[in-house]
């Protein structure tokens, strides 16, 4: 199969807040994917995921100022798994984001392709209001 692979522009970190212990969390990650969880990381056919805890965590830095998703418990530091095309790619880190939303869970991406993914509507409220609500999941 001949790919447009480019594994050094596709590298994408996402930082999730979320009180769920971090087993019970490697598990909600998988069901999100649809992918198969391992000790600490979860793979489908398109995602490699290792699931982490934020070394900068901070709880109540996560919670205000519009830079608030550095503080995040999680971190996902997601690469592509050998062989998948680009857009596939970009496709299921946009469709994982939207699960995560969906499930009010508090989510952001760093990677080179942001603009080719959807808009977090709730963060652009971010530099307006201080978060309001207590973390369910």
């Amino acid at each position: 199969m001949k790919t447009n692979l480019d594994k050094s522009n596709l590298f994408c970190r996402i930082n999730i807040q979320s009180a769920i212990p971090h087993n019970e969390f490697v598990g909600f990650i998988a069901d999100c994917v649809a992918g198969q969880s391992r000790w600490n990381s979860v793979t489908n056919e398109t995602l490699d995921i290792p699931v982490d805890t934020n070394d900068s965590y901070d709880f109540e830095k996560s919670r205000t100022g519009k830079d608030r998703w550095l503080y995040f418990k999680y971190t996902l530091e997601i690469d592509p798994i050998e062989g998948v095309l680009r857009q596939h790619y970009i496709d299921s880190i946009a469709a994982f984001l939207e699960s995560l939303w969906a499930k009010r869970v508090e989510a952001v991406a760093s990677c080179d392709f942001e603009e080719l993914l959807p808009r977090n509507f709730r963060r652009m409220n971010w530099e307006i209001s201080p978060r309001q609500e207590t973390d369910r999941v």
